[in-house]
């Protein structure tokens, strides 16, 4: 019985992403020099014209995966010599768990009750039953849809085209954000 062979990837630039390697392995692949690599995992957000350099010095790698969701900075490069991948979806539940933290701490007045030196008035409301408008509709929008399901919140997304989102009680087009601003309790801006 064959064994699968072990998929060589390069972790650049190089030192400074420990942690990728660290995955690399922990997915069954094996860390090695780009010059031996398969694929390519690039790490850093600031450095794409070393990402194209190492690229084009190496034109033997068949993948090339990049730190962002949006792939827009690197669509000059890209073409159908390579497979390449984004890390689209890795971010969006953490990030909207944040937005939701955020939600509700700016709701109840957190930070204004923090700073009090005496009881105070009650400030706020609750997000119970808010009225939450969301602009765009990605990864990050979809988990935070999801994470606001129990709070029966009432959410309206914004976005370039209509049409149904599961969780949202309605989409409407840019044209119409005003309109969904100024009937919102909270924005996020995802």
């Amino acid at each position: 019985m064959n064994q699968p062979r072990t998929v060589r990837i390069a972790v650049g630039p190089q030192g400074l992403a420990d942690w990728a390697c660290d995955a690399v392995r922990a997915g069954g692949g094996e860390v090695v020099d780009v010059s031996e690599a398969q694929g390519l995992v690039w790490t850093d957000f600031d450095t794409t014209e070393e990402l194209i350099a190492t690229l084009t010095r190496n034109p033997d790698l068949s993948g090339v995966q990049v730190p962002f969701s949006g792939v827009e900075t690197y669509m000059p490069y890209i073409d159908e010599a390579r497979t390449w991948t984004s890390a689209k979806g890795v971010f969006g539940g953490a990030v909207a768990e944040l937005a939701l933290g955020l939600l509700i701490g700016g709701m109840r007045h957190v930070a204004g009750y923090a700073r009090e030196q005496q009881w105070s008035e009650d400030h706020g409301r609750t997000l119970f039953c808010a009225r939450v408008t969301i602009l765009g509709a990605g990864g990050i929008a979809q988990s935070l849809i999801s994470m606001l399901q129990p709070f029966g919140c009432h959410i309206t997304v914004v976005r370039n085209r209509q049409g149904d989102l599961h969780g949202v009680d309605a989409v409407v087009k840019t044209s119409q954000l005003n309109e969904a601003l100024s009937q919102a309790d909270a924005v996020v801006m995802a």
